[in-house]
């Protein structure tokens, strides 16, 4: 078995147990050509050995000049070991694309999918924190709302079937 060989099964192995495979494109700014070149390849290097990516491979565009900067896009295809894998890297890089390749139809149980929303609502909770925090008059507001949060994730935290 070939190299390319390997890495189709491992995919496909990869995706029977669960797995994503998706494309993700990522814009990279940069002062000089180099400058864009050698940000695209770090994070090139980094995202493909996020934990929860099973395999990864990533091609960079040419740079091109824009005003006074440059700017190049990754295109990264990915196999994540679960949906949630996609989601964290998602929240957490922001690319400006994602297109979900394989497979064609996800199942996914009401734990995971709470488990997703519960990761949705955190990042951007604390989205919501850092502009607040960064905003005085809104740091009182963002103070009631962590305690009601936390009052509110309390109360409900025991119960399974949503019923009070």
């Amino acid at each position: 078995m070939d190299d390319v060989e390997k890495i189709r099964k491992m995919k496909e192995d990869a995706i029977k147990q669960g797995g994503v495979f998706a494309k993700l494109y990522f814009q990279i700014f940069g002062k000089s050509e180099k400058a864009v070149i050698d940000l695209a390849k770090g994070f090139s290097a980094s995202l493909v050995k996020t934990p929860g990516i099973k395999l990864g491979a990533t091609e960079i565009a040419p740079p091109e000049k824009a005003d006074d900067y440059y700017s190049t896009y990754v295109e990264a295809y990915l196999v994540f070991e679960r949906p949630s894998d996609l989601l964290e890297v998602v929240l957490d890089t922001t690319p400006f694309s994602i297109e979900v390749i394989e497979p064609e139809n996800l199942t996914i149980n009401a734990g995971k999918l709470t488990e997703l929303l519960y990761t949705i609502s955190s990042y951007v909770f604390e989205i919501k924190k850092e502009v607040f925090e960064n905003n005085p008059k809104q740091a009182y507001l963002m103070k009631k709302m962590a305690e009601e949060r936390l009052k509110l994730g309390k109360k409900v935290g025991g119960k399974k079937d949503g019923t009070s």
